[in-house]
């Protein structure tokens, strides 16, 4: 995929006399990602891990992508909010664009919403993936597209 500009995604990252502005919401950076968010889910937990499930593309050769990152719920820890220059936030962006697992089909993502071995993963532990993934499966069970 190709690079997506972090002035684009947060216009106005610079004050006036070149000081950075910080950004503190991750919701802009997922929407650029893709052209629709289908499902968030955010634990509510410490860690405030967040799981997004995006389409890219048109409906007839739509893409769908997951997103799973932990945004930390205290500034200390939260990758977002450590940024300190446009550089650092362009980095995280890339990072987080290169983290999504695209599939091509909805039947591609079922197959992997089921075979996955998730039991192995972090995020199998915490209460919001679970509600996540149900609800991904809901959205794969529905007409919705």
């Amino acid at each position: 995929m190709s690079r997506i500009d972090v002035n684009h995604v947060y216009p106005g990252l610079l004050y006036d006399n070149d000081c950075f502005c910080g950004v503190y919401d991750y919701e802009p950076m997922v929407s650029a990602f893709g052209q629709r968010t289908l499902v968030a889910v955010d634990d509510d937990e410490y860690q405030a891990d967040s799981y997004r499930l995006i389409a890219d593309g048109l409906r007839d050769g739509e893409r769908y992508g997951l997103l799973m990152f932990g945004s930390g719920s205290y500034s200390d820890g939260d990758a977002l909010h450590k940024c300190e220059s446009v550089e650092e936030v362009q980095s995280l962006l890339d990072r987080l664009l290169d983290s999504v697992l695209w599939f091509p089909s909805k039947e591609a993502l079922r197959q992997y919403m089921e075979k996955h071995e998730w039991e192995g993963e972090w995020l199998w532990h915490h209460e919001a993936f679970h509600d996540f993934r149900q609800q991904v499966v809901e959205f794969l069970d529905s007409d919705h597209a």
